[in-house]
Formats: structure tokens, C-alpha cells, sequence
């Protein structure tokens, strides 16, 4: 009997499935993190002088320091000193929208330690990934990352990006990871929930 390619393949893919294992895809990714920024972070000690406007109502939402404006109108999105955010509502991001928590390009909520963002369909829209650098990453306030992380956010200038909440988020894991990472999509992981 001759066993062509397909067949082949296929025996291992019913094989591992039958096992409750997946063929998933590895590959190495370049990486960045992104965070939220914060006005308490940013405006310490500067004058709140500029105006957020609320896109549907066109009235103010909050004053804040020009920095702050300028990096959330980069961004898309910031958290106010009050604990709200607000989050682009148009194209150039000259006007905001007050929002329940950080939100995602799909309007979507992001995840602490769980959200990616990737360009175009890089991945697909929810798909989980594995990312063997976070395994066992010592998180900001204790705990341990599982790996375990999900396409939930996109990004024009950026190979894959990791959402970490804030800054100083940021500052306590970088160190941890650096350089690429092995990423294995199609990955049956567990998504852990890590807080806010």
C-alpha cells in the first residue's frame, strides 16, 4: 500500500487528536509591551490646562495636563486620576468616550497579562497563544504567568504586543522578558485571569 504525504498527515493528526493533543505552530516573534497610560503617572505636578472632549455629548469629560492629552491622542486611550477611562471614539482621536476599563480595536475589554495585540491577520481575532517566555514570569504584586495569552487587540507599527496594565508594570517584568519569543498558536491553554 503506498502512503502518500496527505495520508500520512493525516493518520498523525487523528493520532494526536485521539490523544488530546493539538499540532499546534510554533514560531519566534518579536515583541513589545504596551500599557494603558495613567494621568497620575504622567501629570504629577503639572497643570491640568487641557480639555478632553466627550465625542457625543462635545462636552468636557476631564482637565488634564497637555502631556497626558498628547500621549492618550497618540494611544487611543488613558486612565483619568478619578479611576475612569476614556478611550478614542474617532479617527484622529482629537475626541473620547468614557469606557468601564481598557478597551481592545474591537471595542472589546483588555486583559491584564492576557491580551495581545498583533497587525492584521497575523492571528485571527481570539485566538490563544502560548508564549514558553511567560511561563513561570514573576508578576508585579506575586503570582506566576502561565504562558497562556489571546489575540484581543491590533496594532499597525508593532510585530506582537503584550498587555501589562500599566507603566510600572512594564518597568518590574522587562528585564524578565527580553529578545523573541516562541510563540505556539492553535495551543489548547488555559487563559488564567490575572485581575485588573
Amino acid at each position: 500500500m503506498a502512503y502518500h504525504r496527505s495520508s500520512a498527515f493525516l493518520v498523525l493528526f487523528l493520532a494526536c487528536m485521539g490523544l488530546g493533543l493539538s499540532l499546534a505552530a510554533a514560531t519566534r516573534e518579536s515583541f513589545t509591551c504596551y500599557w494603558t497610560p495613567s494621568e497620575s503617572g504622567i501629570c504629577r505636578g503639572k497643570a491640568a490646562d487641557t480639555g478632553i472632549q466627550d465625542c457625543n455629548t462635545k462636552q468636557e469629560i476631564a482637565k488634564v495636563c497637555g502631556d497626558f492629552w498628547n500621549k492618550i491622542h497618540t494611544e487611543g486611550a488613558g486612565k483619568l486620576k478619578d479611576g475612569r477611562y476614556v478611550t478614542c471614539q474617532d479617527n484622529n482621536c482629537y475626541c473620547f468616550g468614557v469606557t468601564d476599563g481598557p478597551k481592545g480595536s474591537k471595542d472589546n475589554n483588555l486583559h491584564l497579562y492576557v491580551s495581545i495585540a498583533v497587525p492584521g491577520q497575523k492571528y485571527p481575532f481570539g485566538t490563544k497563544l502560548e508564549i514558553s517566555q511567560l511561563k513561570g514570569l514573576v508578576l508585579p504584586g506575586g503570582g506566576r504567568h502561565n504562558g497562556c495569552v489571546r489575540v484581543e487587540d491590533s496594532c499597525t507599527s508593532c510585530n506582537m504586543d503584550f498587555y501589562v496594565g500599566l507603566k510600572r508594570n512594564y518597568d518590574a517584568i522587562d528585564a524578565q522578558v527580553t529578545g523573541a519569543w516562541d510563540v505556539t498558536s492553535g495551543s489548547n491553554c488555559e487563559i488564567w485571569n490575572y485581575g485588573n
